[in-house]
This record gives structure tokens, sequence and C-alpha cells, in this order.
């Protein structure tokens, strides 16, 4: 477990993150929808101009930590990947001028290879299809279970899970806002939060 689990668990944070910061970029199946592209948008997000980028990421932040708790602390690897907000990220933006998306994400790692990742993400769609958020399958050859979730305020979320040999199960939690204003003064190819 020394230095073999360790630049394991370092190079699963790598992956993590970089799944996370490019969520929105997979590719989805032919006439699929992206993260972030839906072709309808919800009322709410359309009349949303008053959203600032600090209230969508402290929106998105109390979801994922929402489905985090969850997760039973006896599932969980003692080793934590970094918590939901805590690693600043650029906005991404909206088709709205002058309009920015949190690209909420956070992982989870399983404590062992035989703790059941897909079964423990179908807890935390379900549970948000219990609070009202509907879904959209967008399954992938490596995520055939992958599932995007809107709500009526229109956060969108995509619970999955990362099973590699080589290290513990992960299951990721990428929740993205709806369209926020940015500040004034905020240079939009540098603003981090």
């Amino acid at each position: 477990m020394g230095v073999r689990r360790t630049r394991g668990v370092a190079a699963l944070a790598v992956a993590v993150l970089a799944a996370v910061t490019l969520a929105g970029c997979q590719l989805a199946p032919a006439g699929e929808p992206e993260p972030g592209a839906s072709t309808q948008q919800p009322q709410s997000q359309e009349n949303n101009v008053s959203l600032t980028i600090e209230a969508a990421k402290a929106e998105s932040v109390r979801i994922q930590n929402e489905l985090i708790a969850l997760i039973p602390d006896a599932d969980r690897a003692s080793e934590q990947l970094p918590a939901p907000g805590s690693i600043a990220r650029t906005p991404m933006s909206c088709d709205a001028e002058g309009q920015y998306r949190y690209p909420g994400g956070a992982a989870v790692r399983l404590a062992s290879e035989s703790t059941d990742a897909e079964g423990i993400a179908e807890t935390l769609r379900q549970h948000l299809r219990q609070q009202g958020w509907s879904g959209q399958d967008m399954p992938t050859a490596s995520q055939p279970n992958r599932v995007m979730f809107t709500n009526a305020e229109g956060y969108e979320a995509i619970i999955a899970t990362i099973n590699r040999g080589d290290d513990l199960p992960t299951v990721m939690i990428d929740v993205w806002s709806p369209c926020a204003s940015i500040p004034a003064d905020a240079n939009p190819y540098s603003f981090k939060i």
C-alpha cells in the first residue's frame, strides 16, 4: 500500500480533475446533446439573468455534497479526493452573451474493489429522480448507464463510475449550473471561481 498506492491515488486525482474539467467536452453518441448543450433550456434558466456565478457555484456545491452524503462512510476510501468547490474552476460560456456556467464536479473513491460502484451511483440517480430531476439517457461505451439529469432551476447532473483495474472504483458527480453572470470587471478568459 506504500509507494504504489500513493502513486495510484495521485494518478487518480489527476485523472478525476481532468475528467471533471473536461466533462462538458465528452463526446456523446450521435444525435445526443453534450452536458450544457441541451436542445431545450428550462424556462427558469432563460429568465435567470440575476443569478451570479457565486450563487451558481454555491448551489452546485450544495447539490454535490448532498449526493456525497448519501454514500455510506463504510463504502468510502480513507484517502479522500478534493472536496466539492475546493478547486477553482473556469466558468464555461453559455449561448447567452456574457453568461457562464459553473462546471462543478467531485469524486468519491470507494473502500474496496468489491464495493458496488454502479449500485451506489444508481442510488444517487434515484435520489435525483425523487427530488423531481428529469433524466435523459446518455450512454457511452465505458458508461452504459450514464444519465444526464436536469432540475427545474436548470442545474444539470451526471453521475458516473470509474472502475480501473489498478485502483479503487470511483463515483463521479458532475453538477453544472444554469447560465449566470460573472463580476462585471472579471476577465472571462482568466476568471476562476
